[in-house]
């Protein structure tokens, strides 16, 4: 995969959109994920993005409710699941495939709030 030409493709387009790209991009597989914002719609969303031949395809993996912009604080590659962890700045576990990000649905854990007493 060429990172960088998916890279420079994902960036026209958000550009040409009037979309931010707000995080890192991180590479998993011939894809890559990361965080945009629509400054206008105050949306902002988890991402994938992968080139078929020369077309570019994306595609959200998580969009949170409320307008309050979202990041990418952790990530775990997990090897021996074939499994990847995103961490939100919102709280959020996205859980995607590894081995077939595009193919396999990606899981999304809210975390559990505990009160303690």
């Amino acid at each position: 995969m060429d990172q960088k030409k998916l890279m420079l493709r994902v960036k026209y387009k958000t550009d040409n959109e009037k979309l931010t790209i707000n995080s890192q991009m991180y590479f998993i597989a011939d894809t890559a994920v990361f965080t945009i914002s629509d400054l206008v719609k105050q949306k902002s969303a988890l991402m994938m993005a992968w080139l078929e031949g020369e077309m570019l395809h994306m595609k959200p993996l998580y969009n949170p409710q409320g307008n309050k912009p979202i990041g990418i604080t952790k990530i775990i590659n997990n090897k021996e699941k074939e499994a990847m962890l995103i961490m939100l700045s919102d709280g959020m576990v996205v859980v995607i495939s590894s081995k077939d990000p595009k193919g396999c649905t990606p899981q999304i854990i809210k975390p559990q709030v505990t009160n303690k007493a």
